[in-house]
Parts: C-alpha cells; structure tokens; sequence
C-alpha cells in the first residue's frame, strides 16, 4: 500500500507542478503524506502487536527458539514503518516537483550508504544489529527526508 500511495503521488504532482498549480501540489502532497503516514503506522502496530501470527503465515511446525527469533526480528522490524514512509514519499515528491538530485540521494543514502555503515557499527550486537539496521537505517532517512524537504519549501518560497 505504501509504495501504491507514493508511486500515485508522481503523476497527480508532476502535472499540477508542470501547470504551476502550486496549491493543488501542496494538497496532493499533504494527502500522500498523511496516507503514507496512517499506513505504515497501522503496518507497525499489526507487525508488532501479531508477529506469531505473521510468520505462521510463512513456516510451520517450528521450534520455540526459531519462533522467538523470528518475534524478536519482527518486532525490531515493525519499528522500520514508524519512519519508512517519510522517505519514500519524499523521494516520490521529489521526483514530481523536478528535483532529481534530492530524490538519488535520499535513494543511494537509505539504499547503500545508512546501511552499509551502519552494518559496521552494528557489527557487535551480531543478529540484533542486523535486524536494527532497518529501522535506523529508516530513521536517518527520515531526517535526511526532512531537511530535503525543508530545503525544498524554502527554495520553493524564495522563487515565489
């Protein structure tokens, strides 16, 4: 759902951007993000609330170490979606409103380079620092998601 909402937003804001209908773009954003909000809120809440349930969709019959493993990882992961959304609806808006170079770098920052460091940071809580690299990886990228967005507003304002 997260990724049907923020793909939508591409078409409906590059068109309102291309006709300089600048508070249709401001609605549609505030529509898309607020959506994208809701849902992965909602997403982090049943992932962390039924993880047994979630994985018994997947594999059965296992033992009670595996189980609790895969809660545990769940449960780290839910907390991905708490953040997740703010960049991928970022990175789409971006990309609507001709800004190309925000979108690549909130991409390669939140694909390649959190990650890649923070694997090496993480690297001593072994597994659980694997599982933790999603959800700061998301975080950092909710921050670099927000002073992007912010540099946009006022370079937006100032061309006004």
């Amino acid at each position: 759902f997260l990724y049907g909402v923020c793909d939508s937003l591409q078409p409906a804001v590059g068109y309102n951007w291309g006709a300089g209908r600048k508070d249709r773009v401001k609605a549609i954003e505030k529509c898309c993000f607020t959506a994208s909000a809701l849902i992965s809120l909602v997403s982090a809440v049943v992932i962390f609330l039924f993880p047994t349930q979630i994985i018994s969709l997947f594999v059965k019959n296992v033992d009670t170490v595996f189980m609790s493993t895969a809660v545990l990882a769940m449960r780290l992961f839910s907390l991905t979606y708490i953040t997740r959304w703010l960049s991928f609806a970022t990175q789409s808006y971006m990309t609507a409103v001709e800004k190309p170079i925000y979108a690549s770098v909130l991409s390669v920052s939140t694909a390649l380079v959190f990650p890649v460091v923070l694997i090496a940071l993480l690297w001593p809580l072994e597994l659980t620092g694997i599982w933790l690299n999603f959800p700061i990886t998301y975080l950092l990228a909710a921050i670099l998601a927000t002073v992007i967005l912010l540099r946009f507003k006022k370079e937006w304002r100032k061309a006004a």
